[in-house]
C-alpha cells in the first residue's frame, strides 16, 4: 500500500508491560505506561539495464527479450533478499555452531533461546539458512543407516531434500545468499514480524527503443 520514499511503522512490544499481584479488596495504585516505538523504513531503488541490438534479436534462436526479462526479475529478487537479510546483523542473540555440526536439535535450542527472552508471540518463526547449514540439518534428519528412523521429517528429507517446518512453527528457508556475519553465523532465526519490507511500487520492466543504437534498452526497477 503506501507510496513515497519512506513509511513509519508503529512497534508495540507486549514485553514492555508487566502484571502485578493484587490483594482482594485493595485498590490498584497507580497506572503503568505502555507506549509504542516507531521504525522508519526508507525505500532503496534497485534495478538494472541491458541492451539488445536488432541483430541480437534477429540472430537469436529463441525469444531473447523474454530471456532478458526473466533474468532481470531473478536479479531484482536476489537483491531484495540480500537487502532484507542484512537486517539480521542487528539481532543481538547469538548461538554459535558450524555448518558441519548444526542439527535439528540446534534448531530446537535456537527456538528455546528466543522463547527464553520472551520472543514467543503470534506468528511462525522463520529460520533462514545458507546451503551449508541446510546440509547439516538434513544430515541430522536423514544421515543414518535406518531409513525413516526420525519419522515423517526424516522420510520427507530422504525423498525431497526439502523440509518446510520443524517443531510446530519453525519455517525453514534454504537461501543461497552470503550472510554478512562471521563464518559461524550463517543462519538467522526470528519471528516474522521482526523484519519489515517497504515496497512502494511493483516490479516493472520497460522496453526503450533506442534508434541510434539500433536496439532496445531493457530497464527493470
Amino acid at each position: 500500500g503506501s507510496k513515497g520514499k519512506s513509511v513509519t511503522i508503529p512497534i508495540w512490544d507486549p514485553r514492555d508491560l508487566t502484571a502485578d499481584v493484587l490483594t482482594e479488596g485493595v485498590a490498584i495504585v497507580g497506572s503503568k505506561t505502555y507506549n509504542n516505538t516507531e521504525v522508519n523504513i526508507t525505500a532503496t531503488e534497485i534495478g538494472q539495464v541491458t541492451t539488445l541490438t536488432k541483430n541480437d534479436v534477429e540472430d537469436a534462436t529463441d525469444d531473447v527479450k523474454n530471456r532478458h526479462a526473466n533474468a532481470h526479475g531473478l536479479a531484482v529478487a536476489k537483491k531484495d533478499e540480500e537487502l532484507f537479510m542484512t537486517c539480521a546483523t542487528a539481532f543481538t542473540g547469538v548461538y554459535d555452531t558450524s555448518a558441519a555440526s548444526m542439527t535439528d536439535i540446534d534448531v530446537a535450542v535456537a527456538k528455546a533461546r528466543l522463547e527464553t527472552v520472551g520472543i514467543n508471540g503470534e506468528g511462525n518463526t522463520a529460520l533462514v539458512v545458507s546451503p551449508g547449514v541446510w546440509l547439516g540439518i538434513m544430515k541430522s534428519l536423514a544421515g543414518n543407516s535406518n531409513f525413516g528412523v526420525k519419522g515423517d521429517a526424516g522420510n520427507e528429507v530422504m525423498k525431497k531434500y526439502q523440509l518446510a517446518q520443524l517443531f510446530g512453527d519453525v519455517d525453514i528457508y534454504n537461501c543461497a545468499l552470503t550472510f554478512t556475519n562471521t563464518a559461524t553465523h550463517n543462519c538467522s532465526m526470528f519471528k516474522k514480524d521482526a523484519i519489515g519490507m517497504f515496497v512502494p511500487r511493483d516490479f516493472e520492466i520497460t522496453y526503450d527503443e533506442v534508434a541510434r543504437l539500433r536496439g532496445t534498452d531493457i530497464v527493470s526497477t
